[in-house]
Order: C-alpha cells, then sequence, then structure tokens
C-alpha cells in the first residue's frame, strides 16, 4: 500500500498528466497568439514581469484602474476561448 507522499509521487510520474499539462500549454499559446500585440505586452508585464497595475499604468501612459479593467477583460477573454 502506497502512502501520501508515495502516491502524489506516482501521480506526478504519470504521463497522462505531463501531457495535459503540455495539451493545455499549447492552447494557451494558440489563444495569447490571437491577442493584439498590446493586449499581451500588458499580460507580460503583469505576469512574467510580476509587475502591478500602477507600474504598468505608469509604463503604459494610462490609469491603473484602466490596467486593471484592461487585465480582467483579458483574462476573462481567455478564460472563454480556452474552455470553448
Amino acid at each position: 500500500m502506497l502512502d501520501a507522499e508515495s502516491a502524489a509521487c506516482a501521480r506526478e510520474q504519470d504521463p497522462c498528466e505531463g501531457l495535459e499539462r503540455r495539451e493545455m500549454h499549447a492552447l494557451l499559446q494558440r489563444c495569447l497568439a490571437r491577442l493584439s500585440e498590446r493586449d499581451r505586452h500588458l499580460l507580460e508585464l503583469k505576469f512574467r514581469h510580476g509587475s502591478r497595475a500602477p507600474e504598468i499604468a505608469a509604463r503604459l501612459g494610462t490609469s491603473p484602474a484602466n490596467v486593471r479593467q484592461r487585465l480582467k477583460r483579458l483574462l476573462d477573454l481567455l478564460r472563454a476561448r480556452m474552455e470553448s
């Protein structure tokens, strides 16, 4: 019988799990490719560089509220495209 740690390790080594992760990554890349360069740049600043709305707003010459609104819209759009 497997203990909890061994079972978790066995799940991580499941080839199907790795395949599913790669398929989700490929789907996300396709969805991102459909966005404008401006929208991709915003997401990159937020998620790759870890910038917060005020920092992004200063860099892009807009308000933090506008950045938050655009991020929400983009994330909703990506979520919908990935679910369809």
